[in-house]
């Protein structure tokens, strides 16, 4: 997909969308196999789009950024033809990382307490509203939900993965959104853990020096 975007790209077909509408069979079937590819998040973003008639900062906005409370603008890049490369390049602030995180240990609600003051303190006062469904972000984010294949251990040699989440094989449901360089939001709901880490790794995911990976 990265070639997809490069604004040098003089390669045929010219645009994503003829790409993707060449590809008309799967390489496997759903469910049986984890093979990580940027194009198929980049997909799940064009269906959004052309599903509401929105872009992703218009939806990202009215679903999520303006109901957390967010304290700053964020915003994604977009390619050639102005669609958000939804497989990367969402730029937010620490803090505004720090409210997604919250939002997500309580399960998609914003508002209440969750690990002593941090639900209260960084969440906002906007109260207690289901903002992200419960069920969808337990299909999401549980390794237990995964199909087989999916689960950690199996999807690599560590981590599962979930619906865009990577998931952690501890005894409690542990997840996180992890940057190509460096860049993650680690959530734990049940002990209310949340921990952001800004970086720019010189290297890319799995190549980084493995002490600070």
């Amino acid at each position: 997909s990265k070639i997809l975007y490069d604004s040098s790209n003089d390669k045929k077909p010219q645009t994503v969308i003829d790409f993707l509408n060449q590809k008309v069979t799967r390489d496997f079937e759903q469910g049986r196999r984890f093979s990580y590819a940027s194009i198929e998040t980049d997909v799940l973003g064009r269906v959004l789009t052309k599903a509401t008639g929105k872009s992703l900062s218009e939806l990202t906005q009215e679903w999520i950024w303006e109901p957390m409370g967010a304290e700053h603008d964020a915003f994604w890049c977009t390619g050639k033809d102005r669609q958000a490369a939804a497989y990367f390049c969402f730029n937010a602030s620490l803090r505004d990382w720090g409210r997604l995180g919250v939002m997500l240990a309580q399960d998609g609600r914003i508002g209440g307490q969750i690990g002593g003051q941090i639900g209260g303190h960084i969440g906002g006062q906007a109260g207690g509203r289901q903002i992200i469904p419960r069920e969808y972000l337990l299909d999401a984010t549980d390794a237990s939900r995964q199909p087989p294949a999916f689960r950690p251990y199996q999807a690599t040699p560590y981590t599962g993965y979930g619906y865009q989440f990577w998931l952690h094989p501890f005894k409690e449901r542990t997840f996180v959104m992890q940057g190509v360089h460096g860049q993650a939001v680690y959530v734990q709901p049940a002990s209310g853990l949340v921990m952001v880490q800004t970086a720019v790794y010189a290297q890319p995911s799995g190549q980084q020096d493995p002490q600070p990976f």
